[in-house]
């Protein structure tokens, strides 16, 4: 009997077992796994370039060059334009510029006022026996003459006077001092006639020799021109 029943259960074991393999016919493969995320598509759409203009430009447009005159900085001195042949009025002031250039320069006086080309010529030293009709002192007998020669030409407003504007004239020694300016009137000095003038005036240029009394063991470095002095003077160099 018992062993009826241990056969009857060992074929239920058996159909069972059949009918479980009918299930599931690839029960010994793997499953599918899923691909990695990295794999997997993004849920967020990729962002696109764009070729809309941005509110504000990344570089500033270039300058253009100019071809428009400058206020004079890079005119050569004494040949600014329209003020020839001295060039613009008061342009060399504090400059020094060779001996024999004109430069255009202001002349004040009093409650006058005035633009005169001034042009020294030329620097020669002379001989103390030129100086035997002029009256000096003992110390004064020491000293060196050299004889300045300058052109002064009316340009417009008040013309200066003779006296005035041969003072703003002068003569510096190597030490910067200046030299000692001797009054001379026509011929009281040969190789120096000085013509005196009253008043520069208009198509007159007048050119004046005057002696200037250098210290003993110096030398004229400059010939200094000042009609203002609220101006800086304009150098000219002598040679020596």
């Amino acid at each position: 009997m018992q062993r009826q029943r241990f056969a009857t259960l060992l074929a239920a074991v058996a159909v069972a077992a059949s009918l479980t393999a009918c299930e599931d016919p690839g029960g010994d493969q793997a499953a599918p796994t899923s691909p990695p995320p990295s794999l997997q598509p993004s849920d967020s759409p990729s962002q696109e370039p764009t070729d809309e203009p941005t509110d504000e430009p990344s570089e500033k447009p270039a300058e253009k060059p100019t071809d428009e005159p400058t206020d004079g900085s890079d005119d050569k001195p004494g040949d600014g334009p329209g003020a020839q042949p001295g060039g613009k009025v008061d342009a060399n002031a504090g400059q020094t510029l060779p001996l024999g250039k004109t430069s255009r320069l202001t002349h004040r006086s009093g409650d006058e006022s005035g633009v005169v080309d001034v042009t020294p010529k030329s620097v020669v030293r002379g001989k103390a026996s030129d100086l035997e009709n002029v009256r000096l002192n003992g110390p004064e007998r020491e000293l060196t003459p050299y004889y300045v020669t300058v052109e002064y030409r009316y340009v417009s407003g008040d013309g200066p006077r003779g006296s005035a504007l041969q003072v703003a004239t002068r003569l510096r020694d190597d030490r910067g001092e200046q030299a000692k300016l001797l009054f001379n009137y026509k011929d009281t000095v040969k190789p120096c006639v000085n013509e005196s003038f009253e008043r520069l005036t208009e198509g007159q240029p007048v050119t004046t020799c005057r002696v200037y009394l250098v210290a003993k063991g110096q030398t004229p470095k400059v010939v200094a021109h000042q009609g203002d002095y609220k101006i800086e003077p304009v150098f000219w160099r002598t040679g020596y």
